[in-house]
This record gives structure tokens, C-alpha cells and sequence, in this order.
């Protein structure tokens, strides 16, 4: 949130991503493809808040419960709560996900955050970035924090 009123949303897509048949996941997203509708805003983020020149990914692993996935029919559901290991700006970070699985196919699984995940800028020290940012865009304030949503589809599950 800039200026106290206005929201903004951006994505990050994944580079690649694996699952083990044990669960075991782990998900790449390219820093550089930060998408949030405006060039400008673009490439600032990636040059001053992500810094994609000395950090160009961010890492997210965690464990997926597939314990129930031989009991979903196609378009069922269950869910499931793990920690996650974040890796950003080369900061590491846990957090407790509640995940919402989906068999989508008999080979390809839905993974979806519940809800949304508090990120705060502090914690992966890109308060700097963030600090610049709101100076170049002339802006009272941007709030430091984020709530973070992610889907991910696993084939071959």
C-alpha cells in the first residue's frame, strides 16, 4: 500500500519447481519477471528492492502432505498446514503455510496457499530498496509488508 490509500498487486513466476515422491518441494521464482503493470515500476523493483543483479531468485521449499492424494477423485480437495523455508536477498525465513491441494488429474495436483502470507520487507533487509523506492516515486509511504499468495501445479503426482 503506497500513500496510505492505494493497493497495488505484482506477480513472480516460478523459474522451476520439483516435488519428491516423499513431498519434499521446492519452487525457483525469477525476481526479474516481477509483472505489476507498469514498466517503470518494473524495473525499479527489480533494480533497487530485489536486486536482481546480485540476487536474481528467491528459493521456497517446504513439505506437500500427499497422504491423502490416493483418496482424491479428480476436482476433490484437502488441506494442510507445513512450514516453508523463504530465500530472499540472501536472508532465510520460515513460515507456516495452510495449503489447500486439489487433484486436478490422475498425474497433476493443485497446491494453493489458504490464505495470504505476511512478508515483511525488514525481514529479508530490503527496507533500503524499499526506502528508495518510495523516494524516487515521490511517496509519503509504502507499507512494509506484503500478503503473499501462491499457486503452484505439480504434474506428474
Amino acid at each position: 500500500v503506497k500513500a496510505d490509500a492505494v493497493g497495488e498487486t505484482f506477480t513472480l513466476k516460478p523459474t522451476k519447481g520439483s516435488v519428491s515422491d516423499q513431498g519434499t518441494a521446492s519452487v525457483e521464482i525469477d525476481l526479474a519477471s516481477i509483472e505489476t503493470g507498469i514498466s517503470i515500476r518494473n524495473e525499479r523493483m527489480r533494480e533497487h528492492l530485489f536486486e536482481t543483479g546480485k540476487w536474481a531468485t528467491a528459493k521456497i521449499s517446504g513439505q506437500v502432505d500427499f497422504s491423502n492424494l490416493p483418496k482424491l477423485e479428480v476436482g476433490q480437495q484437502t488441506s494442510f498446514s507445513s512450514d516453508i523455508m523463504v530465500d530472499l536477498h540472501g536472508v532465510s525465513n520460515q513460515y507456516e503455510v495452510r495449503f489447500v491441494l486439489t487433484r486436478l488429474s490422475a498425474d497433476k495436483v493443485l497446491v494453493q496457499s489458504a490464505q495470504a502470507v505476511a512478508v515483511h520487507a525488514k525481514d529479508f533487509t530490503l527496507m533500503p530498496g524499499l526506502n528508495k523506492l518510495q523516494q524516487l516515486a515521490k511517496l509519503p509511504s509504502i507499507t512494509p509488508v506484503v500478503a503473499v499468495r501462491f499457486t503452484l501445479v505439480f504434474e506428474g503426482a
